[in-house]
């Protein structure tokens, strides 16, 4: 039989090789994970240059190489992310040499953070047909974008801790002051923590992590030997001991100093008898402080003289025990410093941001704003109306308390008849 005609036999021919070329899978690239973008790439680069070891000029000529590219590449499977602007040009952008951009591009690329994908003569573009790509592909800084995102990661939450250490070491720094002031009024030197407070550095703006673990640690340590110091001093002095609670103080910074109970007696902005026992932070219900008899005193009696130490121990959250029982020292009493250190402490795992602290303190004094930061942590677990965004509680418990509407006694009787 005769064959096919030549005419058929070629359209057959173009057939199979149409077909093989379409069963020939397409090169695929790199893409950011999620939703990231390319301006997320510019943010994690600019923020990990120093671990990564990038100079200044180096920052500068990645990320005008990086903005050189088109966005939708980076997420595109399909294409790559290329810089296709020539040397000269780019050289010329930065205000430096093509001599020294090259070399930036060599230790860019030693850094794994591009590709150099030129010709003999550096020519960038795309040729034979857009087949041929020549340029600076991001390519492995697309793929080194997972590490990048945890080196990030690791500096925010280093830089977080330094922050709350910082807290710490000043609430700590206060309180040594305060106790120092008050042995200095009962005649009384502790010439260690004396020396610990006048040699502390006045600013901690410059020192790492370890070396403010470093002066907590020693701040910390002479704060408690002062204040062991003043319990002894009460406790000599032949003043009853249930009229005052040894080194638990209300204080402000208005008010650094107190005498005989150790909770400062500020003049109530409301009456006493309106404190009711079912309170949340904003609110009233019936008359506790009035059946405890302490309507009649003409001030708000301090937090710790309403309450000990194991009572507020109680009603807080097992985490902020967890805290409470890391920070005191094995068999003593609980103190303000204590509820103190622990409240700063417990703020990042509560997502609490350190500014909102630095209000509250500033608004109430440190030991009201940390029995806030007990009773925002203690209502996220209560079964009606837990607290869902802490930060925001407590920004909203400083704003009372600037106003006069912050009920924070009526907040820690609710708690202790919840635990109760």
């Amino acid at each position: 039989m005769p064959g096919p005609p030549r005419s058929r036999k070629k359209e057959r021919g173009k057939s199979m090789l149409t077909n093989q070329l379409r069963a020939e899978p397409e090169e695929s690239y790199p893409t950011l994970p999620g939703r990231f973008q390319r301006s997320d790439v510019e943010r994690l680069v600019t923020a990990c240059s120093a671990p990564l070891g990038l100079s200044s000029a180096c920052l500068r000529a990645l990320l005008v190489m990086i903005q050189a590219t088109r966005p939708s590449d980076w997420r595109d499977e399909t294409r790559d992310a290329v810089c296709f602007m020539q040397q000269a040009q780019v050289a010329a952008r930065l205000g430096v040499t093509p001599r020294a951009l090259r070399y930036q591009e060599a230790r860019l690329e030693r850094l794994g953070l591009l590709k150099r994908n030129l010709a003999a003569d550096g020519s960038r573009g795309r040729f034979a047909g857009g087949e041929l790509i020549q340029g600076i592909s991001f390519a492995p800084l697309i793929e080194s974008f997972p590490h990048l995102l945890r080196i990030v990661e690791q500096l925010e939450a280093e830089e977080r801790e330094r922050q709350i250490l910082k807290r710490r070491v000043s609430a700590s720094r206060r309180i040594l002051s305060q106790t120092l002031s008050r042995l200095a009024a009962l005649d009384k030197v502790a010439p260690g923590p004396a020396e610990i407070l006048e040699t502390m550095p006045r600013r901690y703006d410059g020192l790492g992590e370890s070396e403010l673990r470093t002066l907590l640690r020693c701040v910390d340590n002479a704060t408690r030997e002062a204040l062991q110091l003043l319990e002894m001093q009460q406790d000599s002095s032949g003043v009853p001991e249930n009229s005052f609670r040894p080194h638990i103080q209300d204080t402000t910074k208005e008010n650094p100093v107190c005498s005989g109970s150790s909770a400062i007696e500020r003049t109530a902005r409301k009456r006493a008898d309106c404190i009711k026992t079912d309170a949340a932070p904003f609110g009233t219900a019936s008359y506790y402080e009035k059946k405890r008899g302490l309507a009649d005193r003409g001030f708000k009696p301090g937090y710790l003289e309403t309450f000990t130490p194991a009572q507020l121990y109680e009603a807080a959250s097992p985490d902020m025990q967890m805290y409470l029982d890391a920070g005191r020292r094995s068999g003593s009493t609980l103190t303000a410093h204590d509820f103190i250190q622990a409240a700063i402490a417990i703020l990042p795992a509560l997502g609490v941001n350190a500014s909102a602290w630095d209000d509250a303190a500033d608004a109430m004094g440190d030991l009201p704003a940390a029995l806030c930061v007990l009773v925002l942590d203690a209502n996220r677990y209560r079964p009606v109306n837990p607290v869902w965004s802490p930060g925001g509680m407590l920004r909203a418990m400083t704003e009372r308390a600037r106003n006069g509407s912050l009920n924070l006694h009526g907040s820690l009787i609710a708690l202790q008849r919840r635990v109760g």
